[in-house]
């Protein structure tokens, strides 16, 4: 039996002489958020797998289980790979000997999960250095010398918590200074902090890897649990102790750079960590993102060294919904909404369908989602958020599926810059054609995986979206941004949904102070600039869950449906 609701639109379109069909049509409106929230599937699994197409998917290209698909993938992605790739052939190919699995070595699929480092990667120690003495004033909420402050200033600090590098930006005084590290560690980057620890034979904590250290004194893929739904309490133990050493640092940082900035002031802290794409979606996820914030927090102001011991303690004492003394707001956000905040300030910001692909090492985060605003606040409507783990560390793996495992330690080190196939093939001893198959078959998946998140948009999302005909604007970001590979799969993938694909870089923020990297090294730090502001600064986000799917506007021939129809109040 129809609602009341359903009974009255259907009055309402027989007086005005629509069919049945253009009345329940609906378009979604750049200038009105969805009303009605409604339970989605259950967010995507990150493991890199292939996904049966939907009846709506005719046109999708899927990559299949089967040996003569993924041969015939290989093919046809290995150009994509790296300029200097060739196409494998059969013949060029292993002999098929099956393995365990049940796959010739030539078509095993993608791993479906990162591997942990299981040794100490001796490389990162030439990076350690005793900090400054100016970071030890970091344990402290305010300048030694300032006592009964008669004004605040409030400070934001925005931390991207990486898989391979932690980034991290001030927000004071209406501008964003992104952090350098080289107070406590001398990198090629000094942007880009590895996320690892290590410890001393004491216990004590420090950034990076002490030289000499064994196995059991380092702490590393300290991002890899809150990868996945659950996250054990010593998982996020041991973030903590990492974040807690950042969070002293950029106090720090603070005070010895701007003292002059905050004069006599006391300041107000606020922090911002950034979550997934889908982290959101998923409320247990979140609360391991807050309860990792406050038990950071809380330890960073704890006296002396940060042990185990100490951060255990903190962790235990601190829940997610729970304030902790000295911080005025914790924030967890979407990366990608934060990396959004310097385009939405920007000439180039357009309303409308917008998807964006964020290369990281460990994952690859897919999304696409609408830009529009409401009484000058920004909103963003989640439409199909998806979390991989086609990061460049899995691309690396992926490419020693075939290698005996004592060959796999001569994986290049998963901080330095990706390498083409060549050039892997050459610092790995593997065969060429080997890798280049290898990758095929990654970038296939990859393909595979876009082309179900456009699909889906599409068909259920955002079917009437002008981007589909004008040019639909992508982001390609993050570490992996670069990589050629990448680039070619979406504008690839994108073909049979849009008339054409824009790939754009994120614009730098416009309040973006005192950094010297250009717009590429501005890729890597954009999710700690945009985390570097208060929580209205950065919009309204609607969970996909909230959104409800789209209806395709039908229409009579020489017939228009009017406003009420086409935006309902």
């Amino acid at each position: 039996m129809k609602d009341w609701k359903t009974e009255l639109r259907s009055i309402a379109g027989a007086l005005r002489g629509l069919s049945p069909k253009a009345i329940q049509a609906r378009k979604p409106s750049d200038a009105d958020a969805p009303k009605r929230p409604v339970a989605l599937p259950a967010a995507p699994s990150m493991a890199p797998r292939a996904h049966a197409p939907s009846r709506n998917s005719a046109r999708r290209e899927v990559p299949f289980d089967l040996e003569a698909r993924l041969l015939e993938e290989a093919k046809a992605m290995a150009p994509f790979a790296s300029p200097q790739a060739k196409a494998p052939t059969r013949a060029q190919a292993p002999i098929p000997v099956v393995g365990p699995a049940g796959q010739s070595p030539a078509t095993r699929p993608v791993p479906e999960r990162l591997q942990p480092n299981r040794a100490v990667p001796r490389e990162h120690e030439r990076w350690f250095k005793v900090p400054d003495d100016w970071v030890a004033a970091g344990a402290s909420l305010n300048l030694p010398d300032v006592a009964n402050a008669r004004r605040n200033v409030d400070v934001v600090i925005g931390v991207d918590f990486g898989t391979a590098y932690t980034k991290a930006a001030i927000g004071m005084l209406d501008k964003i200074y992104p952090v350098d590290w080289t107070g406590v560690a001398d990198l090629p980057q000094r942007y880009l902090l590895p996320s690892e620890y290590s410890l001393t034979s004491g216990g004590e904590a420090a950034v990076g890897i002490r030289p000499g250290s064994q196995l059991d004194d380092v702490a590393l893929s300290l991002k890899h649990p809150f990868l996945e739904p659950h996250v054990s309490t010593s998982s996020i133990t041991n973030g903590a102790i990492f974040l807690a050493l950042v969070l002293r640092y950029a106090r720090a940082w603070v005070y010895h750079h701007h003292r002059s900035k905050l004069g006599a002031a006391g300041i107000r802290w606020h922090l911002n960590i950034g979550a997934p794409s889908n982290g959101l979606e998923q409320e247990r996820l979140v609360r391991a993102y807050r309860r990792l914030g406050n038990a950071a927090w809380s330890l960073s102001r704890q006296p002396g060294a940060i042990t185990p011991g100490t951060a255990a303690r903190c962790t235990e004492d601190v829940a997610a919904d729970q304030p902790v003394d000295g911080l005025v707001a914790l924030g967890v956000f979407p990366e990608f909404v934060a990396q959004m905040a310097g385009y939405l300030q920007s000439p180039q910001r357009q309303r409308g369908l917008h998807a964006l692909a964020d290369v990281g090492g460990g994952t690859l985060d897919l999304v696409t989602f609408i830009v529009h605003k409401r009484d000058d606040e920004d909103i963003f409507p989640f439409l199909v958020p998806e979390v991989t783990a086609y990061g460049t560390q899995m691309l690396n793996q992926n490419r020693l599926v075939n290698a005996d495992p004592e060959d796999r330690t001569r994986s290049p080190d998963e901080l330095a810059p990706t390498l083409d196939a060549a050039a892997f093939a050459a610092a790995t001893a593997r065969p060429l054609d080997d890798v280049q198959t290898r990758d095929g078959i990654f970038f296939a998946d990859l393909r595979g995986v876009t082309q179900r998140v456009l699909n889906h948009t599409k068909q259920k999302r955002y079917c009437d979206s002008d981007a589909w005909r004008t040019g639909l604007p992508f982001f390609l970001t993050g570490g992996g941004a670069g990589v050629d590979g990448y680039r070619k799969v979406i504008d690839s993938a994108s073909k049979p949904y849009a008339a054409s694909t824009r790939l754009m870089l994120l614009p730098p923020h416009p309040k973006l102070a005192d950094f010297d990297g250009d717009e590429l090294a501005y890729q890597r730090v954009s999710v700690a600039c945009g985390l570097a502001q208060d929580a209205f600064s950065l919009g309204r986000i609607t969970l996909a869950k909230e959104v409800e799917d789209d209806i395709p506007v039908t229409r009579r021939r020489h017939e228009q449906l009017d406003r009420d129809d086409l935006y309902p109040k």
